[in-house]
């Protein structure tokens, strides 16, 4: 829809996203990323970041929903019974957070919902220089 939007409204030619998604099923999950969105899966006592950022030197994004260049979609297969939790979020929450900290909320709120406010509320308490976005699904 945003390409479509580029070619039919010349206000909207430079609009864009980035985007990370996930499909679980019992048997595998699939995650595709595109830009700097990250996924994270936590397991037990460790954090590791599923996702590499599309950035250049200096920060700039590379890859992006929307480039005229074209998008390079990067696709990964995991095994459920990896994690226990995935965690999405846009690039504005590991700026403010790192990873043992995003650990340590996930592990103490326990449950999706939680994570979820909790992590929202310590990067809007560290500034919250960028957008926030987060999701957190608790795998079985």
């Amino acid at each position: 829809r945003i390409c479509a939007e580029q070619l039919v409204d010349e206000a909207r030619d430079t609009m864009g996203c980035v985007a990370t998604f996930i499909w679980v099923d019992e048997e595998q999950i699939e995650l595709l990323h595109v830009g700097d969105t990250r996924a994270y899966g936590i397991d037990g006592d460790a954090i590791t970041q599923l996702t590499e950022d599309d950035r250049d030197r200096i920060g700039r994004v590379t890859n992006w929903v929307g480039n005229p260049r074209g998008i390079t979609v990067a696709r990964r297969s995991l095994a459920p019974d990896d994690w226990d939790f995935l965690l999405l979020c846009s690039d504005g929450v590991p700026l403010e957070l790192r990873d043992e900290r995003m650990l340590k909320i996930v592990r103490e709120a326990g449950e999706p919902a939680r994570v979820v406010q909790a992590m929202l509320e310590a990067a809007l308490g560290e500034q919250g220089r960028d957008n926030l976005s987060v999701v957190c699904v608790e795998l079985y």
